[in-house]
């Protein structure tokens, strides 16, 4: 099948011809997005044979941008990592730039991109149309909307040699605050990405609402399916029901045309603004409401800045520790997914959490379960409600229902005052994640099992059905299809928490360890790892994971003294010897013959290449040089 880039690149060659060499208008050829861009390029008496370059930026500029973008590019680097990750393969970088299309931050793989790209990729740098003609960024902030340039169809002859699609942001008020863009060499066999940066250019939006303070955001949907997605409607009042703004979703539903200041809730919907937060902070749970123009939606309240005045329901205080918590935990799992197998694996994970998936993880003991789910928490929807986990093997089996499910005052024996609630309940309305839920015993399962169906729970001891509103995340290390075999394990609960089974690879397959080693290793010291740990390290079998591996790296920050370098004597003894059938000792090291800095780098390149699964970018990067040096390095050598 034909490449998108190829069958676009074909129509516009002729394209051109008729429009810049026949005089005539291209109609049907190319999209009608880029032919009226050509158009204004060429009312404006730029030449489309005139070379283009990309202007140096100075320091002060630099700081200029970065102090006048700041709230913009925190709302947004989430996704620019994870849209960067998900086409490293397609060898396309990320750009965001701001509302008169001026770069103001970037991500992805430099060293796979030409160097023009790069001149344009830089922070500063004005994508414009005024200024560089006929391009995804500067052309889609014009039409307001997302647009794809392929090679030749950019004005400016010197830039066919490009890719790029964006889509513009907007603010709450509807102005638009920047584009974000995707850009590559042109490559005929790459297929399009429009849609995949229309959905990440939503979520960023919703983010920037999200940071609004002291309102409260109505999420609708005429399908109940999409709330807590990137395509969910968003709309934010104040404590009177005056509208302050919305998402790109909310202003197409109901066709808003108007200043949000001047509207009303009663200007939208069909009911009081007391009257729907009644209704909706009662049941808490969407609930139907109908706009003015007809149409039926499902809403649901959420409030996302802190200091807000109104409240929805009791604000839950999340045991995972908060935004600090949450900062970190994403900060890990960044590092964690530099590794293009795990890297897939959270990307799938991560679109089954933002659809309302029930998602299993699965993966050795201590491939970092746990922190996929707290970032699935921390980066999605229900980041301000409580992460609740629940080891489901640690808890006894007597005490698994009242941990789960709660109980009332008297329900047994040393039951607490006043009852308690349980895991469940605490959950509502954020994250509830069973770890080694193949661990949980067969009269539990059926409890959960009927809870998840019904979407309320019943403490011990009641009858009063409670509404539960969770994203739920299960885990496990076990052979569940086995299990269900043995008669151990329910099939019905298992299809129930099977949204999408993701596996992460145990730490021996990734080719990311020593980008993991130091990012702990910086966490406890500001130390360095000398060139026998990293053979160590690379050589070693790790059959603990990511939980080993903290442990090792710990060790050996507490006892390394002044010097601060890491050397193998440092690590604890039964990783070394582990270590020592695959890597040399250092006694066996002074005996052996002598090698030439050359050779010695040249087996420390072989090596990290090797533990890399043959991944040069990856090597790359766990030796800190560019790709290209690597290359050289591996022809010389």
């Amino acid at each position: 099948m034909r490449g998108c880039e190829r069958v676009r690149a074909d129509r516009s060659l002729g394209a051109r011809r008729q429009y810049f060499d026949e005089g005539r208008v291209p109609l049907g050829e190319i999209p009608n997005p880029v032919l009226r861009s050509w158009q204004r390029c060429w009312e404006a008496g730029q030449e489309a044979t005139r070379p283009i370059g990309f202007e140096l930026v100075s320091r002060g500029r630099i700081r200029e941008i970065d102090e006048r973008s700041h709230a913009l590019v925190e709302a947004a680097s989430i996704e620019l990592q994870q849209l960067a990750r998900v086409v490293s393969d397609a060898r396309l970088i990320v750009m965001l730039t701001d509302a008169s299309g001026t770069v103001v931050q970037t991500a992805g793989d430099f060293a796979a991109i030409s160097s023009r790209l790069k001149l344009a990729a830089r922070k500063g740098v004005d994508l414009s149309e005024k200024n560089v003609g006929t391009n995804a960024v500067g052309t889609a902030l014009v039409e307001r909307s997302a647009v794809a340039v392929i090679a030749r169809e950019h004005y400016f002859e010197s830039n066919a040699v490009l890719t790029c699609s964006a889509a513009p942001l907007f603010g709450p008020d509807g102005g638009r605050i920047g584009a974000l863009d995707l850009s590559g060499d042109h490559r005929p066999e790459r297929p399009d990405f429009t849609d995949l940066v229309v959905t990440a250019a939503r979520a960023i939006e919703n983010r920037v609402l999200y940071g609004l303070r002291g309102v409260l955001l109505l999420a609708f949907s005429p399908r109940e399916d999409l709330l807590a997605t990137p395509w969910e409607a968003i709309l934010a009042f104040d404590s009177g029901g005056g509208l302050v703004g919305g998402n790109t979703a909310a202003r197409s539903l109901l066709g808003i045309q108007k200043a949000p200041r001047t509207l009303r809730f009663e200007d939208l919907f069909a009911v009081t603004f007391g009257e729907a937060l009644r209704s909706i902070g009662q049941h808490q749970r969407a609930q139907t409401l109908q706009s003015l123009s007809g149409i039926r939606v499902a809403a649901r309240l959420h409030e996302r800045a802190a200091g807000a005045e109104m409240k929805a329901q009791p604000t839950a205080v999340s045991p995972s520790g908060g935004s600090a918590r949450g900062e970190s935990t994403l900060a890990f799992v960044d590092i964690v997914a530099r590794d293009k197998g795990t890297a897939e694996a959270v990307a799938r994970a991560r679109c089954a959490y933002d659809r309302g998936l029930p998602t299993l993880l699965v993966g050795e003991t201590g491939t970092g379960k746990e922190l996929v789910a707290r970032a699935l928490h921390h980066a999605g929807a229900r980041a301000q409600g409580p992460f609740i986990a629940v080891n489901c093997a640690s808890l006894p089996e007597s005490l698994v229902e009242a941990e789960l499910f709660g109980y009332s005052e008297g329900a047994f024996t040393g039951a607490r005052r006043g009852g308690a609630q349980g895991r469940l309940e605490l959950a509502h309305g954020g994250t509830l994640f069973l770890d080694e839920i193949g661990d949980m015993p067969l009269a539990s399962q059926a409890k959960l099992l009927r809870v998840l169906q019904d979407r309320t729970v019943v403490r011990l001891g009641e009858s009063r059905e409670r509404p539960l509103d969770i994203a739920l995340v299960c885990a496990t290390h076990q052979d569940l299809p086995q299990l269900i075999a043995a008669k151990t394990f329910r099939e019905d609960l298992y299809y129930r928490i099977n949204g999408l089974t993701v596996t992460l690879p145990p730490l021996r397959r990734r080719s990311n360890i020593l980008d993991l080693a130091r990012h702990l290793l910086h966490q406890e010291a500001t130390c360095e790892l000398s060139a026998r740990s990293v053979e160590l390290l690379l050589a070693h079998p790790w059959p603990g994971n990511l939980r080993q591996l903290s442990h090792v790296i710990t060790s050996a920050s507490a006892l390394v003294g002044t010097g601060c370098l890491i050397e193998p004597e440092h690590f604890p003894e039964d990783f070394v010897a582990q270590a020592s059938a695959d890597v040399p000792s250092a006694a066996a090291e002074r005996t052996s013959a002598l090698v030439t800095l050359d050779e010695a780098e040249s087996a420390l390149i072989e090596r990290t290449i090797r533990a890399c699964q043959g991944n040069v970018s990856a090597a790359a990067r766990a030796l800190r040089v560019s790709r290209s040096t690597l290359y050289n390095k591996l022809k010389r050598n």
